[in-house]
């Protein structure tokens, strides 16, 4: 899922959108429609604050509550978007 699973990237971040929308859809259409509707919400909601996704940190479960868990069900997915 991760483009490296041993170090995440800002990227990864669209995953982890897309994990808390629908947990399901992580893991049976990784890549598919809703997938494409939150990264291009999470796109929008970037650009209105002036950013792009690599402007972000990667995600990091140390300092989040609850990431740990999809941190950790994300490393188990192949890498769909590179």
């Amino acid at each position: 899922m991760f483009a490296n699973p041993g170090q995440p990237s800002p990227e990864d971040n669209y995953r982890v959108r897309l994990g808390w929308a629908s947990p399901s859809a992580l893991k049976d259409s990784p890549n598919g429609q809703l997938f494409q509707d939150v990264k291009k919400r999470f796109d929008e909601d970037l650009a209105e604050l002036g950013l792009k996704i690599t402007d972000l940190a990667p995600p990091n479960a140390d300092r989040w509550p609850g990431l740990a868990a999809v941190v950790a069900a994300l490393k188990v997915f192949p890498v769909t978007w590179k």
